[in-house]
């Protein structure tokens, strides 16, 4: 199981990273913790923090797997859009954030 839940946490991150929603509804279950309300709320948070931030991007720090748990610490960088064309300025140190299941 260790692969296979490695394999998934990658997928996620990718799918983020790619803008891909739709693969969001095939990786996500009724039943994953970090998102309890639903594959439907992943895909509108993901369309939310994707169109407040343009740039944002899922950075895996490390990913650590035992049997069908895992642990992922993450960084989120990302610029506010900016205002008249401008580039925005940088988050304060972008979002970090874990997945764990």
């Amino acid at each position: 199981m260790t692969d296979d839940a490695r394999a998934i946490a990658q997928r996620m991150y990718e799918a983020f990273n790619a803008r891909d929603l739709t693969a969001a509804k095939t990786i996500f279950s009724g039943s994953f913790v970090s998102h309890p309300l639903g594959t439907d709320s992943v895909v509108k948070a993901w369309s939310g923090l994707h169109a407040m931030f343009p740039d944002i991007r899922v950075v895996v720090e490390d990913m650590l797997v035992d049997a069908d748990n895992i642990a992922v610490p993450t960084y989120e960088p990302a610029r506010r859009p900016g205002t008249s064309g401008g580039t925005g300025s940088p988050l304060d140190d972008g979002v970090h954030s874990s997945l764990s299941a």
